[in-house]
């Protein structure tokens, strides 16, 4: 997986669906689906509302969330298991493991 765009660009204005879609690995419309099927939470809009017309903003965290994913998927999981995976916040390193 490789980061896109600069983190400074990230924090100001989030990445796009296609941008989240190429650093998953996976088609736009695969996203579109996992999002209106509700395996994915929605991220927010460009202008704070929801519906058709208004452009998804994604955080760095989304679209990790959306690589690992798609990641499970790609290993065998089924897309609601991997999106429950997916969900579980990280495990935290224990020093000296």
């Amino acid at each position: 997986m490789r980061r896109i765009p600069a983190p400074s660009t990230v924090r100001l204005t989030g990445l796009s669906s296609d941008e989240v879609a190429e650093y998953a690995g996976i088609t736009y419309r695969q996203l579109d689906h996992w999002l209106r099927r509700g395996y994915i939470p929605a991220p927010g809009t460009t202008s704070g509302e929801t519906g058709s017309g208004n452009r998804r903003r994604w955080t760095q965290a989304e679209a990790d969330r959306v690589a690992l994913m798609a990641s499970l998927v790609g290993e065998g999981l089924t897309v609601p298991a991997a999106a429950a995976r997916a969900a579980l916040p990280a495990a935290p390193v224990l020093a000296g493991w």
